[in-house]
């Protein structure tokens, strides 16, 4: 994920620009179609019974706390 905010970014900026995605409303500083990032996990990660191995459930639990981690962060910190 972190290895491709900086595309994420140019294209929010080239949408700005004027290019794919650009604003409906003149002078927006808001793409009209943004650059998302999409995290899928499982409610597994939140289960706390024993229906699958442990690995499963670590892989979803980590998902989940990534994407909780990454939503909340503040954008200057993600380096």
């Amino acid at each position: 994920m972190l290895a491709s905010l900086e595309l994420l970014n140019a294209y929010n900026k080239n949408a700005l620009n004027g290019g794919f995605g650009s604003p409906k409303k003149e002078g927006s500083d808001v793409p009209w179609i943004p650059s998302h990032v999409i995290f899928r996990g499982s409610v597994s990660s939140y289960s706390r019974h024993i229906s699958s191995s442990a690995a499963y459930r670590g892989s979803k639990a980590a998902i989940t706390h990534i994407a909780k981690h990454a939503s909340t962060q503040p954008r200057e910190e993600w380096g």
